[in-house]
């Protein structure tokens, strides 16, 4: 088990307040599902192609 020294913590709170100001509260579970469904085959092989890694 890891200890984490009183006083610090593990949550990069920066990245939590990123996300959150990135998010659209609008755009609806369903929307994103299918939104996801048009990402054919992996979710990596899709990634790899849009950064040009293929």
């Amino acid at each position: 088990m890891v200890s984490v020294p009183e006083g610090e913590s593990w949550m990069d709170v920066e990245f939590m307040d990123s996300c959150a100001s990135d998010s659209d509260p609008t755009i609806s579970l369903e929307e994103v599902r299918t939104a996801l469904a048009k990402i054919g085959g992996s979710m990596d092989s899709a990634i790899d192609e849009m950064r040009g890694e293929w």
